[in-house]
């Protein structure tokens, strides 16, 4: 292609992912700018932190955030990116060839963070590798403890990242503490040891309210529908402490090398236990009481009954020392009775292995249809959600500035995006408008006036995004290859 003469200042373009191609070390320190994760590290021209932090500080870090779980509206934006993209045309008026080049100004948007989130998949991929228990390649070169405690924290610093970029925030202690002390009531009792973990995180997305049907005596036993809150998205980071993943390693349920993670979905808020790979199944009061009464019950019989046998096996040996027949068929009375309180026993026995039975298997059936992900793959869609969030982002505050050739200040992006989003698509959100400009400002497609906000035109905008997706790579300049045409290509014919 023809190259331009540079009509804006050269994009940043961000350097190779430390740790991410082959060969590499993954104990290899990536970026900076990979780390800022597009939208979700600090702003442009602020510092990289000069060390990794330890976990600890990393997790710390996290759970302080702001906009933690809880709040009134969260940030992200709960509808699709083409419903977002045919949304902010309609509101700039965009029609015809205007529409269609709108279109290629989206698609252009979403190719450069594609790109960009790209590379920090590549690198949370690099930094997870050592602790990823389905890991099926060989280490080159294995890490020493002290590099895997520094792959660690930087890890859970690139993890908090990425999950602030897909809009996700993490449940405090208290928030954790509280929901595993509230019984759901939904017919698993579940208990979890939390001293079990070294490392602990949850980080939810999406507070709602769901529909579940349940028996109980109030209903008669009949099905009835009742809400309770759950989180649309959840996932949680574990890794077991070293003694307890010893002696789980032997039971094959951890590993004190790996970190475990695992997305789900519509999880309500009051079943948190069931989510921790270490959850024991508890018997249920109501359960206790069908399998202990009967058993009390029982029991007096026997004893009741006992008196009788004994009374009988002293009539029975008095009548065996005298030689009576009455001896052997007094015997087999005993043997009878004995036979029934043993077979009562056993039945008691396993109808208690049959209800524990049936609570694994509410639990097992209840993760299968909540799993979204698991491990390295959660790396996956979460960089998948934060890409797309930035991209309605980016687009919707671009589209705001349209039609005003004064511009407007943030606040009133801010406010025309939210009012647009709650008019016309019944979405109440906390718009990022600091956090859009900022990429737009990136993307240099609009420009500051005073404290106002102007937007280039389509044209001009189409323009530098082009040029900044020409230039991400640079060897292919003219005269560089023979012929200027790809490489492998033959002028001669």
């Amino acid at each position: 292609m023809e190259h331009r003469p540079n009509p804006v200042a050269r994009p940043v373009i961000l350097p190779p992912v430390a740790g991410g191609g082959a060969g590499a070390s993954p104990m290899t320190p990536p970026s900076s700018a990979s780390r800022e994760l597009v939208g979700g590290g600090a702003a442009a021209g602020s510092a990289a932190p000069s060390a990794p932090v330890s976990a600890s500080e990393a997790r710390a870090a996290v759970a302080a955030s702001p906009g933690g779980a809880g709040g009134a509206r969260e940030h992200f934006i709960p509808i699709s990116k083409a419903d977002v993209v045919r949304l902010a045309a309609e509101h700039a008026r965009f029609a015809g060839d205007d529409a269609a080049r709108f279109r290629d100004l989206a698609r252009l948007v979403e190719a450069i963070f594609h790109f960009k989130f790209h590379e920090a998949l590549e690198d949370l991929k690099a930094s997870y590798a050592p602790f990823n228990p389905d890991r099926d390649t060989r280490e080159m070169a294995p890490p020493t403890p002290e590099e895997r405690a520094q792959c660690e924290a930087r890890l859970m610093e690139r993890l908090g990242a990425v999950f602030a970029g897909a809009n996700y925030v993490a449940l405090g202690e208290e928030q954790i503490q509280q929901a595993l002390d509230r019984d759901s009531g939904w017919g698993v009792a579940l208990a979890v040891d939390m001293t079990e973990f070294e490392q602990r995180m949850l980080f939810v997305r999406g507070e709602t309210v769901g529909t579940k049907y349940k028996k109980s005596l109030a209903t008669l036993f009949r099905e009835r529908p009742y809400q309770v809150p759950v989180y649309q998205r959840l996932a949680v980071l574990v890794k077991f402490r070293e003694s307890e993943a010893e002696r789980r390693e032997r039971r094959k349920k951890g590993d004190p090398r790996h970190i475990y993670l695992k997305l789900f979905k519509d999880v309500p808020k009051d079943d948190l236990e069931m989510l921790f790979p270490n959850v024991a199944v508890r018997m249920k009061g109501i359960d206790k009481v069908k399998i202990s009464m009967p058993m009390l019950l029982g029991l007096i019989t026997v004893g009741w009954k006992s008196a009788g046998v004994i009374l009988a096996a002293i009539g029975i040996q008095k009548a065996a020392e005298k030689g009576s027949e009455t001896g052997q068929v007094g015997w087999y009375a005993v043997g009878l009775v004995l036979a029934a309180v043993i077979g009562y026993l056993v039945k008691s026995i396993r109808g208690y292995f049959a209800a524990r039975t049936k609570y694994r298997a509410t639990l097992a059936e209840s993760l299968y249809f909540l799993n979204l992900d698991n491990n390295a793959g959660v790396f996956q869609h979460l960089v998948d959600q934060a890409e797309e969030q930035e991209v309605k982002e980016a687009v919707l505050g671009w589209c705001m500035l349209q039609g005003e050739p004064a511009g407007l200040t943030p606040a009133e992006v801010d406010r025309r995006a939210e009012a647009l989003l709650s008019e016309r698509a019944g979405v109440e959100c906390d718009f990022e408008v600091d956090d859009a400009i900022r990429k737009l400002e990136a993307l240099n497609v609009v420009r500051r006036d005073g404290d106002r906000l102007v937007a280039r035109s389509l044209p001009e905008a189409l323009e530098m995004l082009d040029y900044q997706w020409d230039n991400y790579f640079d060897f292919n300049r003219a005269g560089a290859v023979p012929g200027g045409g790809p490489p492998g290509d033959d002028p001669s014919g």
